[in-house]
């Protein structure tokens, strides 16, 4: 294995970095390790190694998928039901 003298300073979200420190925790592997293993199939394919795209819901649709359960126990479905399936249309 190589010897190990470069290093990257990258800039993140601290949320971002909690979020993917955990994952990778319960993966057994470290940021480093993971950024490495990255870097490496970036080489080995030529490129990104997964297609780049945009989330498939807006952030205000997923907010409102959250807070359907609220709204249904409240008993104020209905009139909010149109709204929330016009945003499930737009973001078709």
């Amino acid at each position: 294995m190589a010897t190990k003298t470069g290093s990257i300073n990258i800039r993140i979200e601290p949320a971002l970095r909690a979020d993917a420190e955990s994952v990778l925790d319960d993966i057994g592997m470290t940021i480093s390790e993971a950024v490495t293993v990255f870097l490496k199939q970036v080489v080995h394919v030529g490129g990104l190694p997964f297609t780049p795209r945009r989330p498939r819901y807006r952030p205000e649709t997923i907010a409102a998928c959250m807070e359907a359960p609220d709204i249904a126990a409240r008993g104020q479905g209905e009139k909010n039901l149109d709204v929330f399936l016009e945003g499930l249309k737009s973001d078709a």
